[in-house]
């Protein structure tokens, strides 16, 4: 973390919960709230804390992560996940506070409200479930976290998500260790299922477990239940012994009883939690929702809108499986046979269920021919030549046994025009044979087919069905390298764009051959070079031509280094961000009396009778560069997403 980003991860904090009155209910807030982890030294008895600047950084995305929420499960769950985020992490049983309306009320089914005047009572210092709350409600409640836990928009808290990183890798290269395989010293030749295992450890604790994600995937209270005591049951040393789980009885028909309320009372869809179990928010989230939303952007820019919706449909497909950017990149060691097990994929089938409207996709490209692959030309003419010399009895006798039937099917499918896909028709590998399912093959195989690729095809075989995966490494990479350029053309001009994009295409270059490709004289060229070296946008490599290192006998070759210019941008953009939030102090320091009147009870929402007309006037103005000024700090947080988040670098 630099010097300007933690600059910029203080004034965050200090927007969003003010000045701390006292150290201990600072660290409270702070591990509230995931901003903060901490380690105990049980030896010494000494507590060791650690601030967390990506979670810190993270609160100027607060508005994008409630409006993801919105967006993809609708303006109810949006309500729930809003107190959620305030909340920071929170134990399912109090969960009964969520309202999903300011006034009082949760919104019940088919838009009826239920009133919610029963308020649990805290018992032994703890929140419990109501057995008065109404049935109808807590199934909403309880409905709406399944649904964000199944997205990963909510995660279950581990001990992991408190603990310093550094801590937590120790803790899970002990937990590889315990295997017998890597019980010793780490050979060479095993040293990568070594990192693969510690790997697997860290995401089974940060994102759940599989147990825990099929339970989650079934809605299964049991299976969740034994799910996180196998998560946990390695890791229960200091764990306080006196704390009692809620308590659980089986009725006489075997359903699920909790604290008064069953199973039954829900229905099958609205399956209970665990009243002791713990969620907290995945502020990752927000950079998987804004990287599906800019490729959909740039894919429809690139090919169509309405090749879009179908891409679109893939990646939210995608998404809820994805906990954040860097999960669906695959390391850079990998190897291209196995980049198939490394992405996630998704199905042509459940891209055909996703899309519900097909009258705007059956017009909007032409028919294609399927293209010929080897072999396909040969067996045509064999098969025409079986005909023409009298053959046709032999070919209804094998047709009739079920022999050449698919053969002369498979041959008419190679000339139709439908483009299928680009598996081999001999080997019966179809998908299903509907028109829907055509059509979306056509639209996928454009976004595989295009300049820039949007999807990989992975063809039906023996072993799995036909499959999609985005290459999430090079569309990020091409997004990146938009927004550098961008940047570069904003504050150099479009010359010095010409040279950065010269460098991008043909890598090292001399001032002399730049000069040459771009058609500009050395006055022209020497100019913006300088003042891209100069700000960090451009590197120089020295290349002496003798022993002497003389500068008259040296080469200067010029290159762009995109994960440079990348990291020098972002600098840039964390102390913009915090210049903005420093204005906004600013500002608000000059209107303090006017704002403290305003905020008054009896003055909130009766402003045209209590205040004057002059203070009308500057409480307008002032909410107006207030607004100014934070939709400026989320433009620049757009970039940083691209920048950053979308690489999955941290």
């Amino acid at each position: 973390m630099s010097f300007k980003a933690a600059e910029l991860c203080l004034l965050l904090v200090e927007e969003n919960y003010g000045e701390l009155p006292t150290t201990q209910h600072g660290l409270a807030l702070l591990i509230q709230q995931n901003l903060a982890r901490w380690s105990a030294d049980p030896q010494n008895d000494l507590i060791f804390y650690e601030a967390d600047w990506l979670a810190a950084y993270a609160l100027a995305r607060s508005g994008k992560l409630l409006k993801a929420v919105e967006n993809r499960l609708g303006n109810d769950v949006g309500s729930i996940f809003r107190e959620l985020f305030l909340l920071g992490h929170v134990r399912v049983g109090d969960l009964e506070r969520v309202r999903t309306c300011y006034n009082g009320t949760v919104l019940g089914h088919k838009g009826k409200t239920t009133t919610t005047t029963h308020i649990s009572a805290k018992i032994n210092g703890k929140m419990s479930l109501s057995s008065e709350l109404p049935a109808e409600a807590l199934s909403i409640v309880y409905d709406s976290v399944y649904s964000l836990l199944q997205t990963y928009f909510l995660c279950v808290a581990h001990e992991a998500h408190f603990r310093p990183e550094e801590e937590n890798y120790a803790l899970a290269e002990e937990a590889a260790r315990e295997i017998p395989k890597f019980a010793g010293k780490i050979k060479k030749d095993i040293e990568a299922d070594f990192m693969n295992a510690v790997k697997g450890n860290l995401r089974s604790w940060l994102q759940g477990s599989t147990i825990m994600r099929a339970a989650i995937k079934e809605r299964n209270l049991e299976q969740m239940h034994d799910g996180l005591k196998r998560q946990l049951e390695d890791e229960s040393d200091d764990e306080d012994e006196g704390r009692k789980p809620a308590k659980r009885r089986r009725g006489e028909s075997g359903d699920m009883t909790i604290n008064g309320v069953s199973n039954q009372d829900f229905g099958p869809s609205h399956s209970r939690l665990d009243p002791e179990l713990v969620v907290r928010v995945n502020s990752h989230k927000v950079a998987v929702t804004a990287r599906t939303d800019r490729l959909v952007q740039l894919a429809k820019e690139r090919i169509g809108s309405i090749t879009s919706l179908v891409y679109s449909s893939v990646l939210k497909n995608l998404e809820e499986d994805i906990y954040q950017c860097s999960d669906s990149r695959p390391d850079a060691e990998a190897l291209p046979e196995n980049e198939y097990l490394e992405q996630p994929c998704v199905y042509t089938a459940d891209v055909v269920a996703a899309i519900e409207d097909f009258d705007d996709l059956k017009d909007s490209i032409g028919k294609i021919d399927a293209p010929k692959r080897e072999g396909q030309s040969q067996h045509r003419k064999e098969h025409r030549r079986k005909l023409k010399s009298g053959d046709e009895g032999k070919e209804d006798s094998k047709a009739s046994s079920g022999e050449s039937d698919g053969e002369e099917h498979d041959s008419r499918d190679v000339d139709s025009n439908t483009l299928a896909s680009d598996v081999s028709m001999d080997e019966g590998d179809q998908v299903e044979d509907t028109a829907n399912t055509k059509l979306i093959q056509q639209h996928l195989l454009i976004l595989c087919r295009a300049s820039l690729p949007f999807l990989h095809h992975h063809p039906r075989t023996k072993h799995r069905k036909e499959s999609w995966s985005v290459p999430f490494r090079e569309l990020a990479a091409h997004l990146r390298l938009i927004e550098l350029n961008k940047h570069i053309g904003s504050i150099h001009g479009r010359l010095a764009l010409r040279y950065a994009r010269v460098l991008q295409e043909k890598g090292k270059l001399d001032e002399k051959t730049i000069r040459e490709y771009t058609l500009s004289s050395t006055k022209e060229a020497r100019a913006p070079l300088t003042a891209m070296l100069k700000a960090g946008h451009l590197s120089l490599q020295e290349v002496p031509r003798d022993n002497n290192r003389q500068p008259a006998r040296t080469i200067w070759l010029y290159f762009f280094d995109a994960e440079r210019c990348a990291a020098k941008v972002l600098e840039e953009l964390y102390q913009a961000m915090a210049r903005c939030l420093q204005r906004l102090k600013v500002e608000r320091e000059g209107m303090r009396e006017v704002l403290s009147k305003a905020s008054r009870t009896d003055v909130a929402g009766r402003e045209e009778e209590f205040l004057s007309r002059t203070e009308i006037e500057d409480l307008r103005a002032w909410k107006a560069t207030e607004e100014r000024l934070l939709a400026e700090v989320g433009r620049l947080d757009d970039v940083v997403l691209v920048l950053r988040d979308f690489q999955g670098i941290e």
